[in-house]
């Protein structure tokens, strides 16, 4: 049996302050998003670098993937990974 999974989708995640704006909003080129996620990205790294999904799997390896974006107060991150399995 196949088993099927829906592609992934990109979720917006707001984070408010107590002035009602967002930190992210400081600079037009995403500097302060780009800052605030990197404690994030250094943690998925950490965690999946490496990883085996199972047994029959190699180890997680990050690839080429698209430049991260910042519009409208955004910032999209893609992180790419792949991985061999044995069949």
């Amino acid at each position: 049996m196949v088993s099927w999974k829906p592609a992934a989708k990109r979720v917006p995640r707001r984070i408010d302050t107590p002035n009602g704006r967002s930190p992210w909003c400081a600079t037009e080129d995403g500097q302060a998003a780009r800052a605030a996620a990197q404690p994030l990205v250094t943690a998925i790294l950490d965690r999946l670098m490496g990883w085996r999904p199972s047994t029959a799997h190699m180890e997680l390896r990050l690839v080429e993937c698209p430049r991260p974006d910042f519009q409208g107060g955004l910032l999209w991150l893609p992180l790419v990974f792949e991985t061999n399995q044995a069949v």
